[in-house]
């Protein structure tokens, strides 16, 4: 999700809105594809990624994350970009929830979607909200499912909009390089 994006909606000309949106949608679609991982919707300045479908692998969470990583990276360098042509700042905030989905084809008549039902989808979009700018916080069921080579710190138990049980969400600082065993890039 994109900081702000209202207010810039209301600052940008339409074209140069729309111009900016696809360029950070083409970010997002680059940096999950490099880690298998695959953008399936696009809610204005939202975009969602599965990672475990259509193929699912042992360390998805890791992927998930690596790619969130890079999104905020590559955000970043557009920023930095944008600012150099005068142009309006962005930032970004990405969430990520581990769970259970059902996918599959959603919809009537002529409009059909696949989507991913349940909560986890609804959890990040949550967990998203709770993140500062250009940064990412992951859900505890994420961060269990890391290994020793990602910089986290719990940001404490949150209750989230909508959720049943509160959450402790955990902010991911950096990827560190991974060796030994380890070392193979997801991919």
């Amino acid at each position: 999700d994109i900081v702000g994006a209202t207010t810039l909606s209301g600052h940008l000309d339409l074209e140069a809105l729309r111009t900016l949106l696809r360029t950070y949608q083409q970010v997002c679609v680059e940096c999950a594809g490099r880690y298998g991982g695959n953008v399936h919707q696009y809610a204005g300045d939202g975009v969602l990624a599965y990672f475990g479908y259509p193929a699912a692998h042992d360390n998805d969470a890791e992927r998930a994350v690596l790619a969130g990583l890079d999104i905020v990276e590559g955000t970043r360098r557009l920023a930095a970009e944008l600012g150099r042509c005068g142009e309006a700042d962005i930032a970004v905030r990405v969430g990520i929830h581990t769970g259970m989905v059902v996918v599959g084809e959603m919809g009537a008549g002529e409009v059909r979607e696949v989507h991913a039902i349940g909560e986890t989808p609804n959890i990040a979009a949550r967990i998203q909200g709770e993140t500062a700018a250009d940064s990412m916080c992951v859900s505890a069921a994420t961060a269990h499912l890391l290994g020793p080579r990602f910089a986290t710190r719990s940001m404490g138990v949150r209750p989230l909009k909508g959720v049943a049980k509160e959450i402790e969400l955990f902010a991911v600082d950096a990827a560190f390089a991974a060796t030994g065993p380890e070392a193979k890039r997801p991919g």
